[in-house]
């Protein structure tokens, strides 16, 4: 009886064993074969599922962000506007939001979304959004500008990269 009990742990062990074995093979010629890992982006925005062509539209993405540009900086008398020849920021709700000049099929829709609290004249080749803090207006020939309601002040930039602010 005890040695059934010994060829049947014997028997056991070889299966598990086995079973093991093709597991972690398995698991190998997987990750050694797989050309693509994908991920799951549904909070991301992104259209992606590989990695790869995710990290290609995160850097277009940010690219689409205006930095400011140091050598052209400018900024209006109360500060909260910020231009360079790259475009106009400014900081609205404790967030940073920036128009690209020459961006018109992008900041037409951008700005909206910006002043997503009131509503925005819009036409063919314009947006103007006012509210009660900022006014700011972008247009198909490349032109941004946004004012600070509280004192005027304001910055544009043109579609040459000039840079006006006061």
């Amino acid at each position: 009886m005890i040695e059934k009990d010994k060829k049947s742990k014997k028997i056991l062990s070889g299966i598990i064993g086995l079973i093991l074995g093709i597991s972690i093979t398995g698991v190998v010629a997987y990750s050694v074969y797989a050309n693509t890992v994908t991920y799951d982006n549904t909070q991301s925005g992104l259209q992606s599922t590989e990695v790869q062509r995710a990290i290609d539209e995160l850097y277009t993405k940010a690219n689409n962000m205006v930095p400011i540009d140091p050598d052209t900086f400018k900024t209006n008398t109360a500060k909260t506007v910020y231009a360079s020849k790259l475009g106009v920021c400014i900081k609205r709700n404790n967030k940073l939001n920036c128009f690209k000049i020459n961006n018109w099929d992008i900041e037409k829709d951008h700005i909206q979304q910006v002043f997503s609290d009131i509503s925005c004249n819009v036409t063919s080749s314009d947006v103007n959004c006012g509210a009660a803090d900022f006014y700011c207006h972008v247009r198909s020939d490349g032109y941004v500008n946004c004012v600070d309601i509280s004192d005027y002040s304001h910055c544009s930039v043109i579609s040459d990269g000039s840079v006006g602010c006061d």
